[in-house]
């Protein structure tokens, strides 16, 4: 990176934000100066939209006495370019990294760079500069609201999209999250499964629009919860006695009376759904309100992991256990 100049080579090692790199220490100079070594750190992490990280920067000297004098770091990424000095105090320096707090990352990581060139009475030598790569990960909340409307709040509680038809015959249901970030909701008066596409980060340029798909069929009737399982498929428990399944492009997967009955008037065993899970066996939970009951239906789904720790105990990240 040109705006760090320092005596020896820049360390090139990839940082993770849920560590501290620590890059090597730079030889001191022939005129007897102290050895430094630079240690960066960031927080908080990960780094969400609309946060602003602080970077502490470390510098320690060799015979265990306290460097002064300023450290700088610069970032320099897909255009972005921001610099930042501070001096240091009992050999740290934290740095608000404000210019990028309304700019997340879409595709390639940040990478922060920061150098300590050593003192101005030249006691102790330049460290090496070190390097940290980060994103920061655009954060959504959602609502599904009572006029048959879906909503997506971003970090700070602010509506980013709210799509849908206001006022359509709907009220307010269950949602739930896929493993792409798309949200599924309900709406028990419409009998419908509403599919919603995030708003991208709005900073970005030229932004593809958030997208919504209504679909009905599959036993629908008075969806009250929604539950989304290990391989996309949406589950649904309706109010009215029964389940519904579909697959992750809205196609129904269950029959026209749901599963759980014959017919629209045959008992089920379900009362009054009113909320739904599955297990990392494939099984579908449903709690009845009206019996004050659990139903169980064994492994028709496709197992979840829940939570990822479970599927990285044995060095294999997303592998259902």
């Amino acid at each position: 990176m040109s705006s760090l100049r320092t005596s020896s080579s820049v360390c090139r090692a990839v940082w993770s934000v849920l560590a501290t790199l620590t890059c090597a220490v730079a030889t001191a100079s022939a005129l007897g100066q102290i050895a430094t070594i630079t240690t960066v750190s960031l927080a908080p992490t990960p780094v969400y939209y609309g946060q602003t990280p602080v970077a502490t920067v470390t510098v320690t000297a060799s015979d265990g006495s306290t460097p002064d004098g300023r450290v700088s770091c610069a970032i320099q990424t897909r255009g972005h370019a921001a610099s930042y000095s501070r001096p240091l105090q009992n050999g740290l320096a934290s740095i608000p990294l404000t210019s990028i707090a309304q700019d997340p990352a879409q595709i390639d990581p940040y990478t922060l760079a920061c150098a300590y060139p050593g003192d101005v009475s030249a006691t102790y030598a330049a460290s090496t500069a070190t390097r940290l790569s980060f994103d920061i990960l655009y954060f959504s909340a959602w609502i599904v609201n009572d006029n048959g409307t879906v909503s997506q709040l971003d970090y700070t509680g602010k509506v980013l999209s709210t799509l849908g038809t206001p006022g359509a015959p709907a009220s307010a249901g269950g949602l739930a999250i896929d493993a792409s970030g798309d949200a599924w909701a309900v709406t028990n008066t419409a009998n419908s499964l509403v599919f919603v596409t995030p708003v991208p980060n709005p900073d970005t340029y030229d932004p593809p629009p958030a997208t919504i798909s209504t679909f009905t069929g599959g036993g629908l009737l008075r969806p009250s919860a929604v539950a989304v399982d290990g391989a996309g498929q949406v589950w649904i428990a309706n109010g009215g006695n029964s389940v519904s399944a579909f697959s992750n492009s809205g196609a129904a997967l269950s029959p026209a009376t749901g599963y759980g009955a014959a017919t629209a008037t045959a008992a089920t065993p379900y009362n009054t759904p009113s909320g739904i899970a599955i297990d990392q066996a494939g099984s579908v939970w449903i709690t009845n309100s009206g019996g004050g009951s659990v139903t169980r239906i064994f492994g028709s789904a496709a197992p979840v992991v829940t939570p990822l720790v479970t599927g990285t105990t044995n060095g294999t990240t997303g592998t259902k256990p």
